[in-house]
């Protein structure tokens, strides 16, 4: 993890920490099921690739909670891992992080069940590995982008909830590069969707969802 992502840490915390005078906050994990679309590179000498654009992720966050329909949210995401290679060519290795910072919205549907959106940004870093079996090489970038999703939250105690989440990273890996012989592979940047569930504990002041 390099300084710049180290320092957007920082920068994140210092938004958040005000909002702990606020009605409460809150923290949690979650684990999903990712999906990076088709993996978008280039290549010197463009190959008819096959990519694994599938992987498991997971999360952990936490949240300052203003009334009880909006919060703010920051939090730690591995994007998964993934592969795209050309037989007897090369194989590359695509392995992104994230950290998030989002704005989350929410409407009462149930008395205990609430939809929610979020909108925010994400500061991702991507490592990127490549060998074309006789030489290898590594690459590594970092870029801010958009970070969505849509979801439901359950309360089921006083001071858990459970989410059922669609979250997108945008333009992940863009302009990251690793070199060879051979050539030069470069992403064009990623949409990685996320299908996931996570679980909340609520230091919230006021009590219900």
């Amino acid at each position: 993890m390099d300084v710049k992502y180290w320092k957007f840490t920082l920068l994140l915390l210092a938004l958040l920490i005000p909002g702990l005078t606020q009605a409460g906050w809150y923290v949690g994990v979650g684990v999903g099921s990712s999906n990076a679309d088709s993996i978008d590179i280039e290549f010197d000498s463009p190959p008819d690739f096959q990519s694994d654009d599938q992987d498991s992720t997971y999360k952990v966050f936490g949240g300052i909670t203003y009334g009880s329909n909006l919060a703010l949210e920051l939090g730690y995401a591995d994007l998964g891992e993934y592969t795209a290679q050309e037989t007897g060519v090369f194989e590359a290795k695509l392995d992104p992080t994230a950290l998030y910072l989002a704005a989350i919205g929410k409407v009462s549907v149930h008395p205990k069940v609430k939809m929610f959106g979020r909108l925010g940004l994400a500061y991702w870093a991507t490592d990127l590995s490549i060998t074309d079996f006789t030489d290898s090489n590594t690459g590594d970038d970092n870029g801010l982008d958009p970070v969505i999703g849509l979801g439901f939250e359950w309360r089921f105690s006083d001071r858990m909830d459970l989410r059922v989440e669609w979250e997108q990273f945008q333009n992940v890996g863009q302009d990251t590069q690793a070199s060879i012989p051979s050539g030069t592979l470069e992403l064009n940047g990623n949409d990685i969707d996320i299908f996931g569930i996570s679980f909340t504990y609520s230091f919230d002041l006021a009590p219900g969802p």
